[in-house]
């Protein structure tokens, strides 16, 4: 309707036994003229976890208008999962929460969002699973409801020599390339990044290959010419 919004989150911004209780929340503005102005800020959702953190991570608007909040849902340091939540309109009508069982395991980030052309919601994340030298492993979400239900695809391995913390596959990110066909570039700690293909629209990931293109630890994003 030619209208902006944003949205953004109050969380807590330490996982210890000093941090300090309140509610975590997320609220919004609607600009009316391009972003050159911006409305009073409203409340959208409370978190109802009290024992972590829940970092907002990012959020979509799908093509039948709703919004989905994803989070960090951290308990302490490599140990957490995704919380998730659906609401029918960015005003937070009608909110449908979930912490995502299907990918119960420690999240780093999320860094975009994708619906493909026939409306699956398909949402990469780089996950550890806290053991002892485990490395990061990608993979995605996804849902063909609009996000009542959500299903996680095989994990995703870089397999390298290095102990960093970030070593493996951190960070991916995805674009539709082609009908049912997904491409996945992930951030290494190798100097180039790594890619997967899915050919079933995103529900399975062939083993990553190094590309050509020389990074740093850093991740990357995709926009289409």
């Amino acid at each position: 309707d030619e209208r902006l919004f944003t949205i953004a989150a109050m969380d807590k911004t330490h996982v210890n036994g000093n941090t300090l209780p309140h509610d975590q929340f997320l609220f919004g503005r609607i600009s009316e003229d391009g972003g050159r102005s911006w409305g009073a800020p409203f409340h959208i959702y409370t978190w109802s976890e009290k024992q972590a953190a829940m970092l907002h991570a990012g959020s979509m608007l799908d093509s039948q208008g709703h919004l989905h909040v994803f989070a960090l849902r951290i308990r302490k340091p490599l140990d957490g999962g995704i919380g998730y939540v659906r609401f029918d309109n960015c005003f937070g009508e009608n909110p449908i929460y979930s912490e995502m069982p299907c990918l119960d395991r420690y999240t780093g980030s999320l860094n975009n969002c994708l619906e493909t052309s026939n409306g699956r919601l398909v949402i990469p994340f780089s996950t550890i699973n806290g053991q002892k030298d485990s490395k990061f492993v990608s993979g995605v979400i996804y849902s063909d409801d609009w996000g009542l239900t959500w299903s996680a695809s095989n994990d995703i391995a870089v397999v390298s020599d290095e102990k960093d913390i970030e070593s493996g596959a951190v960070e991916p990110i995805v674009m539709e390339v082609g009908e049912n066909t997904l491409v996945m570039l992930i951030r290494t700690v190798l100097g180039v990044f790594w890619y997967s293909v899915s050919r079933d629209n995103g529900q399975t990931w062939t083993q990553a290959k190094p590309t050509k293109i020389t990074t740093s630890n850093a991740p990357g994003c995709f926009t289409r010419m």
